[in-house]
């Protein structure tokens, strides 16, 4: 049994490393996502301002 628990305890690590790992790659995500959000916004605006300066232009 002893040994048992040994041979788990680096399984049992490598699960915590792995688990912490995941959490951060998802909040990364997350964040990533919120940033890509605002950044599509941005443009979007740009892209109107760019119409209503292409619409002062001479034809």
């Amino acid at each position: 049994a002893e040994a048992e628990a040994e041979a788990e305890a680096p399984d049992s690590a490598l699960l915590v490393t792995l688990r912490d790992e995941n959490e951060l790659l998802f909040n990364t995500l997350e964040k990533t996502e919120a940033e890509n959000s605002l950044l599509r916004s941005e443009l979007r605006e740009i892209l109107e301002e760019l119409r209503n300066l292409r619409n002062l232009l001479p034809v």
